[in-house]
């Protein structure tokens, strides 16, 4: 086929940006690449190539995105749009490509509808509507892993119906990653401090004499509201009862536990990565650790991307052994 003159659009997280960038200039030097990001974006400039944006540039921009002629238009992390109905996903869907590519290492994590979702976006019609979708394959196939060995054809006619649009790499096929050693999951169960167990109990009292009288939409916020509550006592109390200054020692278990692995790792000059669901508990990881003197940097959505291209930077470059993420910035790639 003859190549495409029309540049290819990227969209992914803001802190993939840099590493597009880089691997492009790696893997393929003299192709151009520019970014349509920040408050001076512009699409001007050398015809061909990639142009790289993030999900809430081209959330804010798509009128803009949809009147440029692409050759591909790319989503990276893919999961940003696996809610058909958000913004995000309504808005990638009107920007315009003869051919589009899904990139995710999670497609489905809480029902089929989501891989709906991206498929409907690659290939639209191969899944037929989202309610034909849901009747015919999602529900046979979710009942089948409920019942340990129900709807078994159903799951084959899902495959055989997907399969020639996937490819699907994993870290145990030959020759993809014989330098890596295989993943190791290991919980550690951590008893709570005494404040943590009454600050849990108390909330949990609190809450369910609200819930039993109450029902609906209203009884499921209120359930999702403890549960918020729940996992930031679990944290530190400091974050739940949202002091400012925050006290630290002597009051978490999962720090104190936090703290005995990090001593191992770093007394064996290792790195580590540490992932919060809250920038809140980020901020009181952060005090602690430059108050035990140990080098650390934080990375959350409110940091400006040359910033984030500087912190990965630093921390690969073995500059400095601890990096705080919040999960919403970070994501797990």
């Amino acid at each position: 086929h003859r190549a495409r003159p029309e540049p290819t659009l990227v969209v992914c997280p803001a802190s993939l940006l840099g590493n597009w960038q880089r691997e492009i200039e790696k893997f393929a030097p003299g192709t151009p690449v520019r970014r349509f990001h920040g408050a001076g974006r512009s699409l001007d400039g050398p015809a061909g190539g990639f142009v790289l944006t993030t999900y809430a540039t081209m959330r804010a921009a798509a009128a803009q995105l949809a009147e440029q002629r692409w050759g591909m238009v790319v989503a990276d992390e893919a999961q940003h749009v696996k809610n058909p109905h958000s913004a995000t996903a309504k808005a990638l869907r009107t920007i315009p490509a003869p051919a589009r590519v899904a990139l995710t290492g999670t497609p489905v994590e809480n029902n089929l509808s989501e891989l709906w979702a991206l498929l409907d976006w690659t290939t639209p019609g191969l899944l037929g509507p989202l309610t034909t979708f849901r009747a015919r394959h999602a529900r046979p196939v979710e009942h089948q892993q409920e019942e340990d060995g129900g709807n078994e054809a159903a799951v084959a006619r899902l495959a055989a119906l997907v399969r020639p649009f996937l490819l699907r790499r994993k870290k145990s096929d030959p020759g993809i990653a014989p330098e890596l050693p295989p993943k190791t999951e290991t919980d550690h169960p951590v008893s709570l401090t005494r404040e943590q167990a009454s600050l849990y109990q108390a909330a949990v009292e609190e809450a369910m004499a609200v819930i039993e009288s109450s029902e609906g939409m209203e009884r499921r916020g209120m359930i999702m509201k403890l549960l918020a509550s729940l996992k930031q006592i679990c944290n530190h109390p400091a974050q739940y009862l949202k002091e400012d200054p925050p006290r630290i020692p002597h009051r978490s278990g999962k720090l104190a536990l936090l703290d005995e692995l990090l001593d191992t790792i770093l007394a064996e000059d290792g790195s580590v990565l540490v992932f919060t669901q809250y920038v809140t508990m980020a901020r009181i990881l952060e005090k602690h650790l430059a108050d035990r003197g140990i080098p650390c940097r934080l990375l959350h959505g409110g940091t400006p991307v040359p910033r984030r291209e500087e912190l990965v930077d630093l921390f690969q470059s073995g500059e400095v052994p601890v990096f705080l993420l919040s999960l919403k910035a970070a994501g797990t790639g």
